[in-house]
């Protein structure tokens, strides 16, 4: 056998990806006769079928298909649980009775005077009031991480002795990464305390 070049080129038997998109009912009429004579070679044909026309149908064949979960946001109240067993596992007690006596420039969540800690938790909604950013309900923008970082700041500039946290909504893919990062963020602040002789 001798390589040469290519003289003609035969155009193909199967659908392309623009006859598919000008008739995504066309993959049906040419399914092979041996397909059809086999239950199972059908069955697994009618499902490839299936899921042509859909990618068809939705541009996926030519453009390529971006699947985004949306995150999974924690309640105000689920949080605040959450951070308080996670301190009270290193001796740190906090409760919102405990906010108003401590010298913030902000209201917080959950405060204990007795080590002087204060800790807010930036949940997505709290995150809107701040910057009106409301994004849609499949894809939010508001950036609680940003929003964190602000109330720091705040914190900080007023040059408050209190040893302060703003702790942004983890919004992970699920529930359950979101609880588990939402302890570690917790668990880090109180590594932090440890460290500078607070607890």
């Amino acid at each position: 056998m001798r390589a040469g070049p290519i003289r003609k080129i035969r155009h193909p038997r199967y659908p392309t990806k623009i006859e598919i998109r000008s008739d995504p009912d066309l993959l049906e009429k040419h399914v092979p006769k041996a397909w059809l004579s086999r239950g199972q070679i059908a069955g697994a044909a009618a499902l490839v079928l299936g899921s042509a026309t859909l990618l068809a149908n939705t541009g996926c064949i030519t453009q390529g298909c971006v699947v985004i979960l949306p995150p999974v946001y924690i309640s105000e109240e689920q949080a605040i649980e959450i951070i308080k067993e996670e301190l009270a596992s290193r001796g740190v007690t906090v409760s919102d009775s405990s906010t108003d006596t401590m010298d913030l420039p902000i209201v917080v969540d959950l405060a204990d005077p007795d080590t002087n800690v204060a800790i807010e938790f930036v949940s997505y909604d709290q995150c809107v009031e701040v910057t009106g950013d409301v994004g849609t309900d499949e894809y939010p923008r508001c950036d609680v991480h940003a929003v964190a970082s602000l109330l720091v700041s705040e914190v900080h500039d007023s040059e408050s002795d209190v040893h302060f946290e703003a702790i942004p909504d983890p919004s992970r893919n699920s529930e359950e990464d979101s609880y588990e990062s939402l302890r570690e963020q917790v668990q880090e602040f109180a590594d932090w305390l440890a460290s500078q002789g607070v607890i």
